[in-house]
């Protein structure tokens, strides 16, 4: 069981990590889409039909997403491991997660190492 406790405590202290830096790149990214916003009325103003480039920004907004859903997923597997080994069915996990029995199925069987390195702040 302290593995398990272990595994959810580290899972917490990831998903902490990637919403602290995550509310800081957000709010680059919410200055960045400002600035396009403005960009893109004044060149509609002055009669110029083709947008500016948000690609950059597209990209900042996809990585935080990616990290959030890599944190999230290690956080549910981390939970629905503990509460299995508490005793709860898969059914009764589902239930509390929202999802089907199959989905906890699934979790409960990944190999957690491929995602507890990818769920890092870079």
């Amino acid at each position: 069981m302290q593995e398990k406790d272990t595994e959810v405590a580290d899972a917490i202290d990831d998903m902490v990590a990637v919403l602290e830096a995550t509310c800081a790149e957000s709010d680059a990214a919410a200055r960045q889409a400002t600035v396009l916003r403005q960009r893109n009325a004044s060149r509609s103003t002055k009669g110029k039909s083709e947008p500016f480039d948000g690609t950059a920004l597209v990209r900042s907004v996809s990585a935080l997403q990616q990290r959030l859903s890599e944190a999230a997923s290690r956080l549910r597997r981390a939970q629905a491991r503990r509460l299995h080994d508490e005793g709860l069915s898969t059914e009764r996990i589902a239930e509390l997660f929202g999802v089907t029995r199959q989905r906890i199925s699934a979790l409960l069987r990944v190999d957690n190492t491929r995602s507890i390195k990818r769920s890092r702040p870079r």
